[in-house]
């Protein structure tokens, strides 16, 4: 089935998550037939950073099959409120007045922990999130929202925003089908991030004190 196709960068989107997506080159009244119509679309990831209007080598195979809920103004463009339902193969990618469209076939997510597995996964990252809340600002504030999550895809894309990880790292979670070893990459992603912020936070510390103790002697 051809379905209208949506380039998004340096996202993660998976199923079962609603995300407000900044549209910047489609019209508002076709955003708005897809919140009234109900018609399914692509959010297909972007290689890199590009200048130009997108060419089929510019995108990753994998992406996430949304609904669109609701459109707003913003003052960063055209906000678009989806829901992802599954993700999703394009191929045969073409351009309809520089539209990307492209054939998609639907891939669901592979759950393949139980109940209790499942959500002594989600314990376990929000335990780790709660090492790195100490270190960051506003982490109290932070750690709360992370609290309040029962599902695992959303927790992981909600985290993901204030991480450092790469562009294809992200993919790679996307083109995970089984939900364990996703959620297993994640968690190594999680512990990077947490060294990087110690070596920060300790680094600092190191400098403060130098340039204190340089003040002292100083005065």
């Amino acid at each position: 089935m051809v379905h209208m196709i949506i380039p998004i960068y340096d996202l993660l989107l998976l199923p079962g998550m609603d995300y407000p997506l900044t549209i910047k080159h489609i019209a508002q009244d076709e955003l708005q037939r897809l919140v009234d119509s109900g018609e399914q679309f692509v959010a297909l990831p972007i290689k890199a950073k590009i200048d130009h209007a997108p060419t089929a080598d510019d995108f990753y195979k994998i992406g996430v099959i949304m609904e669109a809920i609701d459109i707003k103004s913003t003052k960063h463009g055209l906000q678009l409120m989806v829901h992802i339902t599954s993700f999703a193969q394009v191929t045969n990618l073409t351009f309809d007045h520089n539209s990307p469209i492209g054939e998609v076939m639907v891939i669901y997510d592979d759950v393949d922990m139980d109940h209790t597995s499942n959500n002594e996964m989600i314990e376990y990252i929000k335990n780790l999130a709660d090492e790195a809340s100490h270190i960051i600002n506003n982490g109290d504030e932070i750690m709360k929202l992370i609290r309040e999550f029962e599902d695992l895809n959303q927790m992981m894309g909600f985290m993901i925003q204030g991480m450092q990880v790469k562009v294809s790292e992200k993919y790679r979670l996307m083109e995970t089908q089984s939900l364990k070893k996703r959620a297993l990459q994640f968690i190594d992603y999680l512990k990077r991030f947490q060294e990087t912020l110690k070596i920060q936070k300790e680094m600092s510390e190191h400098f403060n004190e130098k340039a204190n103790k340089n003040y002292r002697e100083q005065a």
